[in-house]
Parts: structure tokens; sequence; C-alpha cells
């Protein structure tokens, strides 16, 4: 069996609300027992201003997202 285990962060409760973290692990079951298989984590660069609330939250700031990809960047849809 494989599971996908995905959280985001985000700038804040109220919209407009953009991602400013992705992150996610697989993990696989084999004979019982659980192994990472992969994982992938990325600060992501929002449009949009972190809420001092949610940086309050997940430590985030807007200085911090100055060189991260875009959310498009990370997962470009082809």
């Amino acid at each position: 069996m494989k599971v996908l285990v995905c959280d985001t962060e985000t700038t804040g409760l109220e919209e407009p609300i953009g991602v400013v973290e992705v992150a996610w692990i697989e993990l696989i079951q084999e004979e019982g027992d659980w192994t990472l298989a992969n994982s992938f984590s990325s600060l992501v660069k929002s449009p949009y201003p972190i809420t001092c609330g949610a940086g309050g939250v997940n430590g985030i700031r807007d200085e911090d997202l100055v060189d991260a990809p875009t959310l498009e960047e990370n997962w470009p849809v082809s």
C-alpha cells in the first residue's frame, strides 16, 4: 500500500489566500512495515502578503519568500 501525506501553509484565513509552503511524503507499507519512499518540501512565493496571524502560526514571513518559486513553478501543469 502507498500513502501520500500532504500539507500546506497559507497567507491566512481570509481571501485572497495564497500558498506559502507545500510539503508531502510518500509512505509505502510492505509486510506490515512503513517506509519513507519519497518527500518534497518547498517555500512558495505568493502574490498575496502573509497576515500577522498566519506568520505567527507558520513562522513564515514575506521576506522568506523573495527567492522562492511560485506554485506553478513547483507543479507545472502540462
